[in-house]
């Protein structure tokens, strides 16, 4: 049995990220118009909310923390 099913992990869909507002980094970056740099950098700070599950994973933001006083901020 795979570990996704295992562990009843649903399959990555684009769609389903869009609509519970979840965004990669890349993503989140150009809607605050900043560098993925700058973003990340704040994200490790813990000045924004991100979540980065991996070590080399991808850092993962909701729109939510982008809508933050702390993202106004960091744009500023």
């Amino acid at each position: 049995m795979a570990l996704r099913n295992y562990y009843q992990i649903p399959c990555y869909s684009a769609d389903a990220q869009a609509a519970n507002g979840w965004m990669n980094l890349t993503q989140a970056a150009r809607i605050l118009s900043i560098s993925r740099k700058t973003l990340r950098l704040a994200a490790e700070r813990v000045e924004i909310e991100a979540q980065h599950h991996l070590p080399n994973g991808p850092w993962i933001i909701n729109r939510r923390a982008l809508e933050a006083q702390a993202a106004v901020d960091l744009v500023k």
